[in-house]
């Protein structure tokens, strides 16, 4: 089993490294199906890094985002509300006192670090320690800053932004800074900010800092600045009200554990403010070689980040099907060809979306459809996921000793496939294992390597 320690990660988004043989990659293809293979930056289930653009970066840190997902195609109409970013925070550095006006959940990738925020309704300063593992919720418009102050090691964040106003869009709106950023100060009158402040001589102060001692929205601190700022007090004594504390996943009981691997889900009842967003947070384990059987979720949206080993998703898409039944996109869907016409038949085809899993990959996989993922062989895969989801949302799984199919009439279905109902059985019955299974790669000499 994967021990905690490896959630020293590699940057979940923004590192820079990536071990990958260019052998592997003449090999491998991370999109394929039916009409055909293309190139990985067709696929509009997948992105890289590359796809990341930089929102503010200095020598103490940067701040990332993927663009707006509805901008990279249409099969994202109802997600765009939805933003996936990632902050990377050198050792003893501060990022700048600021709000934003969307929801904020973040979980911490690697190291350690401070949060501190004024309450929404009291206005008392609240400070709370995070740790790797720890997932957090910042409401839209709370006023907080961060530091990094785990020693060498440097603080990282992946995160899920809801913005219901202004979708696919987030503005972070910094209270103290010269320029780059600046404050929201500067964009009043002088002579309005003297009245408000009462002070014409600390308004200078504030408008003309030295630019050199603010850097940008991440800065570096002093040792001894860090320590005066974040004190000696452990999370425990630090004074929350009705506030909540962080919550760490991977403190948490398994949803589901075997010899393969284990699921660990963190939602409204652990983080009440989760079920506000509705959305829940995962870490899917894989042991080296495993797999998820093949499964979907009736009423969530899920957004996978890898963050450590390597392995395959692979996804059945109806709207990628160049003759598939229902409706076919362009717009970076690498296969869609042309709109569904009424009165037109056409036969029902899926297009098999597969791509290569490495750190720093993001996924997206919609509603009802069907996908896997495998670990490769040497390592175990884990993935960080968030679950735009509601109550209702089941999560029905096609294979395994609990598969759905298992509830149906075996007449039905072996009508449907051609074969007889007891061999229909035989087959449903055949995987002793639920959930996560033996890969590929483990089956035995019947079964031919995998490529990975």
């Amino acid at each position: 089993m994967v021990p905690i320690s490896l959630l020293v990660f590699s940057c979940v988004i923004i590192s820079s490294s990536i071990v990958q043989s260019s052998t592997d990659a003449d090999q491998y293809s991370p999109y394929e199906g039916r009409q055909g293979r293309y190139e990985e930056g067709d696929n509009p289930y997948v992105f890289d890094r590359e796809r990341f653009r930089t929102i503010s970066s200095s020598r103490a840190g940067e701040i990332k985002a993927l663009p707006n997902f509805r901008q990279q195609s249409e099969l994202f109409k109802g997600i765009e509300k939805y933003i996936i970013t990632c902050i990377e925070m050198k050792p003893n550095s501060l990022l700048k006192p600021h709000c934003i006006d969307a929801d904020w959940v973040l979980f911490v990738v690697e190291g350690s670090g401070h949060i501190a925020y004024v309450q929404q309704e009291s206005n008392n300063l609240v400070q709370r320690r995070l740790e790797e593992g720890d997932v957090f919720v910042v409401p839209a418009g709370q006023l907080f800053y961060l530091i990094n102050s785990g020693g060498r090691q440097v603080f990282r964040l992946a995160n899920l932004l809801y913005n219901g106003a202004t979708p696919g869009q987030y503005q972070p709106f910094y209270v103290a800074g010269v320029r780059n950023p600046e404050s929201v100060f500067s964009a009043l009158s002088r002579e309005v900010l003297e009245a408000a402040f009462n002070s014409k001589e600390g308004v200078e102060q504030m408008l003309s800092g030295k630019e050199e001692q603010n850097p940008g929205a991440i800065i570096q601190l002093h040792p001894e600045e860090l320590e005066r700022i974040t004190g000696a007090q452990s999370r425990e004594s630090m004074p929350a009200g009705h506030e909540q504390n962080p919550f760490n996943i991977l403190s948490h009981r398994p949803t589901f554990q075997n010899n393969y691997g284990k699921i660990i889900e963190v939602d409204e009842r652990e983080h009440s403010q989760l079920g506000l967003l509705k959305v829940v947070v995962a870490a899917t384990i894989l042991e080296s070689g495993s797999m998820l059987v093949p499964n979907y979720n009736t009423r969530a949206t899920k957004f996978g980040i890898v963050i450590n080993g390597e392995g395959i998703l692979e996804m059945a898409c109806p709207h990628l099907a160049g003759g598939g039944g229902g409706r076919s996109y362009g717009g970076g869907g690498g296969g869609g060809q042309g709109q569904y016409e009424e009165g037109q038949q056409r036969d029902i085809s899926y297009q098999k979306v597969r791509a290569r899993l490495r750190p720093g990959i993001v996924f997206m996989v919609p509603r009802a459809h069907p996908y896997t993922t495998i670990a490769s062989p040497g390592r175990p895969l884990l993935i960080l996921c968030f679950e735009v989801t509601d109550h209702r949302n089941i999560r029905k799984f096609l294979t395994g000793k609990n598969n759905v199919l298992k509830e149906l009439d075996k007449r039905v279905l072996g009508r449907s496939f051609g074969i007889h109902p007891e061999e229909m059985s035989r087959i449903l019955e055949s995987q002793k294992n639920e959930v996560i299974v033996r890969g590929p790669n483990q089956m035995g000499d019947n079964q031919g390597p995998m490529s990975f």
